[in-house]
């Protein structure tokens, strides 16, 4: 059958920014010998080093793991150099497999971020959306004495300027609240604040320029020893106030991901190939000797990427985190589910490519915080990615791609031939494309980029209209299937219909049969919008949309396999006018945009598999 296939990348340096909240400021290793490589194990949540884990080896071309060390204090741990791959794992966490050549940029410290099994308490969705108050933003976080990787309890939390403080607890954790705004409107912009925190011993800490926008944000906020004044920047990139705190021109602000320009191809995947595929059986005279499979090409995700500046990560996780410093928190959810797509494809491109992704413009930003509803939209998403050519492709957004220069907004798009309503850049190999969505004012109006693929103020203007998410990706990325050049790029899909067979496989008229399919799911997230369809097609073609049923696809058990099968069935009834003889059984599983429980043309397919002469009408 297919070929779906995890790659081993030889990795190469990247580039280490300083100036990030909740980054890498990593535990001071002990002294090593150069052919020893330290790692510091954290928990993904809220930053507490994890002490239990332990870590094995693999031999190049050896398959078979080896126990190597044990984590000791502050989760550090000290590995020889020259293994194929490293596995971290403890008890209660997803562990993680990663490249034996870890250290990206010659950190003298690699952070492994791993995800518990079980959410802090705190960090339940549920209680947290019990928590949030209207026309406030909930600032909440984790204090962590990185050096020691142990919670720092009574840590005063102030916001500059007013008397709104919070004390954290004996697990690090904080929150308190901000008067703020949603951001739905081009013309809305959030005031911002700065949190101060401070602690006995620890350096001061402040948190610049955050967004007050009416959602929760959450932040591991690591303190380093000693009395310098340590600043973060925080600014979100649609509001970016901390440019000149970290040097950054209008021009750096406005780069958005430069992969495709600059001419760097993506790493080419030996992957499905998306074309129909005929599975031929020795026994012709089964009915059910061919398949065939078409559909989106099948694609399973790389586990975990590597930030600079911040570690390992697992794929989803690093989404989720890093979504919303790229898209705003307050907008609909179909611009956040289509732009969690963007950014997943554009940052695993990136990755497969260099070995790392970048923290800043220069490729996608990402601050380590977690905001409950881009954690949302991730998940609903997970596994989908963009493909261009057998290749994953670099999906690459600006905020406003609109060909209308305005002199207060930062314009790197010099191409900008397409003129008012179109996006697009040609000279950069994206065609022209009409996007006379719903603003016509601010930023949702003046080019505010480089016009290159998907326009980010455009997302939220046609989640305005009731436009869902997967037409917006087809939208900016393939012109709705009438793409040229750069506009080809398609959504795969971590979702492979395995099998469907009729039970019974002869039926006569006006009865039914039943369909028993088996869905397996790549993904880290269970999949639970989807909908199982299907015909027959053959002296006649028909369709039962009664039957069509909501199923779910449920998630991998952990990350030690690459995915799981899920049993579906459903009935079919053939119609009691159908002419006899045989037909061909067509199952598919679609996305369940609009979540009404139909398939309908708003819903995308993912997968489809056609059995030749499978069904039998009398």
């Amino acid at each position: 059958m297919r070929l779906i296939h995890k790659m081993t990348l030889l990795l190469i340096p990247g580039l280490c920014l300083l100036l990030l909240a909740g980054p890498t400021a990593a535990a001071k290793a002990p002294a090593e010998p150069s052919d020893q490589l330290v790692l510091q194990v954290r928990d993904a949540m809220t930053g507490i080093a994890v002490t239990t884990a332990k870590v094995a080896g693999t031999v190049e071309d050896q398959g078979k793991l080896a126990p190597l060390a044990l984590a000791g204090a502050a989760g550090l741990v000290s590995v020889e150099r020259g293994m194929a791959t490293l596995q971290i794992s403890a008890d209660g966490y997803r562990s993680m497999t990663i490249p034996g050549s870890a250290d990206k940029a010659g950190e003298p410290v690699v952070t492994v971020w791993l995800t518990p099994e079980t959410k802090p308490e705190v960090l339940d969705p549920e209680m947290i959306q019990d928590m949030m108050r209207p026309g406030f933003a909930m600032l909440h976080g984790h204090v962590v004495d990185v050096e020691r990787g142990v919670p720092v309890a009574g840590a005063e939390v102030r916001v500059a300027g007013t008397e709104n403080t919070a004390l954290t607890d004996q697990d690090g954790y904080f929150y308190l609240y901000e008067p703020a705004i949603q951001v739905i409107q081009a013309d809305d912009v959030p005031s911002t604040a700065d949190l101060v925190i401070s602690a006995d011993g620890f350096a001061p800490t402040i948190l610049k320029y955050i967004a007050l926008i009416e959602e929760d944000c959450h932040f591991i906020v690591d303190l380093e020893r000693g009395e310098h004044e340590v600043i973060r920047d925080m600014s979100h990139k649609m509001f970016p106030q901390g440019r000149a705190l970290l040097g950054l021109s209008a021009a750096d602000l406005a780069a958005e991901p430069e992969l495709a320009a600059s001419g760097q191809e993506p790493v080419p995947m030996p992957w499905d190939t998306g074309e129909q595929l005929e599975l031929d059986s020795a026994d012709t005279s089964d009915p059910m000797a061919k398949a065939t499979f078409s559909g989106l090409q099948v694609y399973n995700p790389i586990d975990s990427i590597y930030v600079s500046g911040y570690g390992w990560f697992y794929l989803e996780v690093y989404v989720a985190r890093g979504l919303c410093n790229e898209w705003i928190s307050s907008w609909n959810y179909d611009s956040l589910f289509a732009g969690s797509i963007a950014y997943r494809s554009y940052g695993t491109a990136y990755y497969l490519s260099h070995g790392y992704v970048c923290a800043t413009t220069s490729c996608q930003v990402f601050k380590n915080t977690t905001i409950s509803k881009c954690s949302t939209a991730a998940e609903r998403t997970a596994g989908i990615l963009l493909q261009k050519g057998g290749s994953i492709a670099a999906a690459e957004y600006s905020a406003e791609n609109n060909c209308y220069y305005c002199s207060s907004y930062s314009c790197v798009n010099y191409d900008r031939s397409c003129g008012y309503g179109y996006a697009g850049s040609p000279a950069y190999h994206w065609p022209c494309l009409s996007d006379s969505h719903s603003f016509s004012s601010g930023p949702g109006a003046c080019c505010f980029g480089h016009g290159r693929g998907m326009c980010q103020w455009g997302t939220q203007a046609w989640g305005n209209a009731a436009w869902k998410w997967n037409k917006m990706v087809d939208h900016y990325f393939n012109a709705s299937g009438a793409g040229s050049d750069y506009r080809t790029m398609y959504m795969t899909s971590p979702l492979e219909l395995v099998s469907a067979s009729p039970s019974p496989s002869s039926v006569a008229k006006g009865s039914a049969f039943t369909i028993n399919a088996t869905i397996r799911n790549y993904a880290d997230y269970a999949h639970q919008r989807l909908m199982v369809g299907a015909s027959i097609v053959g002296p006649g073609s028909y369709s039962d949309p009664a039957h069509d049923k909501k199923v779910t696809a449920w998630a991998r058990s952990g990350y030690s396999v690459q995915y799981r099968d899920t049993a579906v069935s459903r009935s079919f009834t053939v119609p009691s006018y159908a002419p006899g003889g045989y037909y061909n059984l067509m199952v598919a599983i679609w996305y369940d945009t609009d979540d009404n429980n139909q398939i309908t043309s708003s819903d995308k397919m993912m997968r489809l598999v056609t059995y030749t002469n499978a069904v039998y009408v009398y």
